[in-house]
């Protein structure tokens, strides 16, 4: 084996061990650490097929999600880099602690109110609604939150003939109140 494949090989080693580093050791990683490891694999990756493969001709042609059209040609290595930095996926955030809950159509106000508790574990009790109330249908759209109560707190604005309420958590237990204007 020469030099060079001994070189090549140490940096696919280098690039399957920062790999495995970077996945087993941290669960969350920020944008500009996402950016930086995106960076090194397309380094590792070209410094590997590089010495590897040599002068081994290479083409992309390929067009990025804004309609940017793009062509690369060059040796295995700089394939190999562009190919892993293009394809790479996107940076994605896990929001945690986070309540979305679709509305379909015609959903009403107090069986969504249920369902929603039930989501979480949970039950709901309704003080001073009437039926009518509770049979409000509700404007089909998406209802984001940092929790189940701040959603049931938004549902008032699919609506206007919703009157005014209040809710509070008890442990598991949702209390909805009819309030007076």
């Amino acid at each position: 084996m020469t030099a060079t494949l001994w070189i090549g090989l140490g940096f696919l080693i280098t690039l399957v061990i920062f790999l495995m580093l970077a996945f087993f050791f941290k669960n969350e990683i920020s944008r500009q650490q996402y950016a930086i490891l995106k960076f090194l694999i397309a380094l590792s990756a070209g410094f590997s097929g590089g010495f590897l493969a040599g002068t081994a001709i290479f083409s992309l042609d390929g067009t990025l999600a804004n309609g940017f059209k793009f062509a690369i040609s060059g040796t295995s290595g700089v394939a190999l880099f562009f190919t892993v930095w293009f394809y790479f996926p996107e940076y994605t955030q896990t929001i945690r602690n986070a309540f979305n809950y679709s509305v379909g159509e015609n959903q009403l106000f107090g069986s969504t109110i249920s369902t929603i508790a039930k989501s979480v574990n949970g039950f709901a009790e309704f003080t001073g609604f009437s039926e009518e109330d509770l049979q409000l249908p509700l404007e089909s759209r998406q209802v984001n939150g940092k929790s189940a109560l701040e959603g049931i707190k938004k549902l008032k604005y699919l609506n206007p003939s919703i009157p005014p309420y209040s809710v509070t958590q008890l442990e598991d237990l949702y209390k909805i109140e009819k309030t007076e204007q």
